[in-house]
């Protein structure tokens, strides 16, 4: 069996916009390093802007090769047995079930506080326990709500 020669290859904007950057001398070896890896498999050297450009570029020319041959071997293995047949419909629609439960609520909330706040001689304490409670429910429930 012959060597299949890869006839294109994947050339992203990213990598166009990056080498549009350089000077053109620059750009050329750039953009033959990239054929010659993408189509050839081959590595050109290169120094300096366009090493580092290369760099970055070669993971996905890399990746897109080891793609290629995995494709040239032709992909997924076919399933060799039959696909299962799918299980059959054992109830043709759900029956509705009366609720057994009977919801008694049987609690009787009675408050029987009788708190009845009258000072003898009319001064409200500013520090009143009842006033520091409902303070910081009021807090709670700005901090949570």
């Amino acid at each position: 069996m012959s060597k299949k020669t890869k006839e294109s290859f994947v050339f992203y904007r990213s990598f166009f916009e990056s080498i549009s950057l350089l000077p053109e001398d620059d750009q050329l070896g750039i953009f033959k390093a990239i054929c010659e890896m993408a189509l050839n498999e081959t590595k050109v050297e290169l120094d300096g802007m366009q090493l580092a450009i290369y760099k970055l570029v070669e993971p996905q020319l890399l990746a897109n090769n080891r793609r290629y041959k995995n494709a040239c071997k032709g992909g997924r293995p076919k399933n060799q047995s039959k696909t299962k047949a799918k299980p059959k419909q054992n109830q043709s629609e759900t029956k509705v079930k009366p609720n057994e439960n009977d919801n008694v609520n049987e609690n009787d909330n009675v408050n029987e506080n009788d708190n009845v706040n009258e000072n003898e001689d009319g001064y409200e304490d500013p520090f009143d326990i009842t006033d520091s409670i409902r303070l910081k429910k009021l807090a709670d429930q700005r901090k949570f709500g």
